[in-house]
């Protein structure tokens, strides 16, 4: 359960100044695409596809693959700016962020250069302490890269294509989602159980993530019968499976159901948000600049998985 680091971290996430615009190498007008790792997940876990992706970067002295997010400011380990030879300072702001056990979750920030597809993204990292739920994850990019970028997945591949922000998609879509950009996240407002929300784009979290006030919401509800509990940074997180009716109403057209819903405690996230086994579920494009969704093809579901009979 490693990536639920990545969800309970969102609210630090803007901490520290607006770090500056990115700087392009060259080629900014032209299509920019990379082959995606696989930071967790499984592209058939009961019929949903969670696998969270990472890209390859470079940052100071050190090469890795960094998970890719889409909320808060970039984050770094450490062990990575240790790595990469980076400085650390100290912020004040972030030693109020504990974890279960009272420890400091940030041990300060970095002015960092991340550098991906020939392109250079100076922002200032918000450096986690290392521990074991970000084993293995160097690094998350946040909204302070992303939203430089109208960026493409298709999660069949894997792949993450970058252009120019601003480019109109041409040929069918499926739908275009309007995009709100507040408080360093990108929302699109949808339907989940009948309650309407705004929720946050998070390309770093496997599942559906709930916060207390949607909680709150769903509170008239029946309870779902499989509630159990994932551990997490902050102590457990009740999770719930969503499915049939209840599902999530993207638009008047687009219901999508069977995916798990982490029901996140106080200050362990800004927003509600979509993961990726519902992201997963289409080939997408995110704008910041033109504050668009755009859902382009919708993906197959995972085949079946059949166990050979017993003799």
């Amino acid at each position: 359960m490693r990536t639920l680091f990545a969800i309970i971290v969102v609210a630090a996430m803007t901490a520290s100044a607006e770090p500056p615009k990115t700087i392009f190498s060259g080629g900014e007008d032209k299509d920019v695409t990379l082959k995606l790792g696989i930071e967790s997940g499984r592209a058939n876990d009961h019929g949903r596809d969670n696998r969270v992706f990472t890209i390859p970067v470079t940052c100071g002295d050190a090469k890795a693959n960094f998970t890719w997010g889409c909320g808060g400011q970039t984050l770094i380990t450490a062990a990575f700016a240790d790595k990469a030879r980076v400085e650390v300072r100290e912020n004040e702001n972030l030693k109020t962020y504990v974890d279960g056990a009272g420890r400091p979750i940030f041990v300060g920030e970095s002015a960092i250069e991340v550098i991906f597809g020939g392109m250079k993204h100076p922002v200032t990292a918000l450096v986690m302490r290392d521990g074991q739920l970000n084993q293995n994850i160097p690094g998350v990019i946040g909204y302070d890269i992303a939203k430089l970028h109208q960026w493409e997945i298709d999660p069949r591949v894997p792949q993450i294509t970058f252009r120019k922000p601003g480019n109109e998609h041409k040929g069918k879509v499926l739908a275009t989602l309007a995009i709100k950009d507040e408080e360093d996240n990108l929302l699109i407002h949808v339907k989940v159980r009948g309650v309407e929300e705004d929720v946050a784009i998070m390309p770093q979290t496997p599942e559906f993530q709930a916060a207390p006030q949607l909680q709150k919401a769903w509170a008239a509800l029946p309870a779902p019968a499989d509630a159990t509990q994932a551990r997490s940074a902050r102590g457990n997180v009740g999770v719930i499976t969503i499915s049939g009716a209840e599902g999530i109403q993207l638009n008047d057209q687009l219901m999508e159901t069977n995916f798990l819903a982490f029901m996140l405690g106080e200050n362990q996230g800004n927003h509600s948000a979509v993961g990726q086994s519902i992201l997963n579920r289409f080939v997408y494009s995110v704008d910041a600049e033109r504050k668009e969704l755009t859902l382009i093809e919708r993906v197959p579901p995972p085949a079946p998985v059949t166990k050979p009979a017993r003799k």
